[in-house]
This record gives structure tokens, sequence and C-alpha cells, in this order.
């Protein structure tokens, strides 16, 4: 995966998940990014691509491999109002099971967003390290809602991703 395709591929979502696609790349996270990297990445091993609807994804794997360090994915999706919304999700620290198994997921409830509206984030991602550590298989799912102090509510929902990420 190059550099090149990576920063194509974030310039169709949101600037601010560019701007930590960036980071991301200036930490060393991405892989393919530095030509002076050491053959073994002593922090662990990153896995990337994309989702299936084209959104670029990460995982890192923890060093001991016995955790997702990482998971950071971008999603675009269709508003109930029609409109499309641009975002992206991170996880941290997910224990692997024995057969290299995780899973996650949170649901904010209506929280209130400062303008007497409240503001819901769902997500949640169930995935697999292959047993030979070469890709990082698995779905993911995001949505928000947002209903205004008027009551009028808009509903934004990525569906379930597939993803298949290689080292």
């Amino acid at each position: 995966m190059s550099v090149s395709y990576i920063i194509s591929a974030a310039r169709r979502i949101a600037p601010v998940a560019l701007e930590i696609i960036a980071a991301l790349f200036v930490l060393g996270v991405l892989p393919g990014v530095s030509e002076a990297r050491p053959a073994a990445d002593p922090s662990g091993v990153s896995y990337g691509g994309q989702t299936s609807a084209r959104e670029p994804m990460l995982v890192q794997l923890s060093s001991d491999r016995r955790q997702i360090v990482l998971v950071y994915a971008s999603w675009r999706a269709k508003c109930s109002n029609g409109e499309p919304w641009y975002s992206d999700e991170s996880y941290a620290r997910l224990p692997l099971s024995a057969k290299g198994g995780f899973r996650s997921s949170y649901d904010t409830g209506h929280d209130p967003d400062g303008s007497g509206g409240t503001a819901r984030w769902e997500g949640s991602i169930t995935g697999r390290v292959s047993p030979d550590r070469s890709k990082v298989t698995g779905t993911i799912r995001a949505a928000m809602t947002l209903r205004s102090s008027a009551g009028v509510e808009k509903r934004c929902d990525s569906g379930k991703l597939s993803f298949t990420l290689r080292d």
C-alpha cells in the first residue's frame, strides 16, 4: 500500500480524518511509510487496507501479539435527511482470544449536545487475526443520531462493512 494511495483515499473523507491519517503516517503506524524503517517493527504489526465501502482502515497488533493496540477506520453514510456524513471510528486495546478473535461495541446513549438537542454515537467491530498473522478480517459498523431541540432527528448509519487487511 503506497503513501499516495492512502492520501488519495483520505481526500474523499472528512478533513479531520485526513489529519488523523497524516499523523499516523508521521508516527510510522501505517505500513510502508518510511524508507528507514527497520525490517522487524518492535512495536508490533500494522495491517492496512479498505473497508467494503472503499474507505481506509488500519489495525495495529501489539508486539506480544495478545491485543489489538489500535483500530482506525473511516466511514461514510447517507443520512435519513439525504445528506452525506463522513466520520471515523477508533478502538484501542482490544484483547485477542486464543483463536485470534476480537470484538468491541459502544453506545453513548442520547447525550446533550449543548444546543438543547442530543447526539448518540454507536459502533461495533468484530474481527479475527489469521493464524499466520498475515491478515485481519472482520466487520465494523458505525452510526450517529442527532436530535434537535425541536425533536427533528437525523440518523446516519454506515451499515455493516467488511474488511480484509494485510500487513
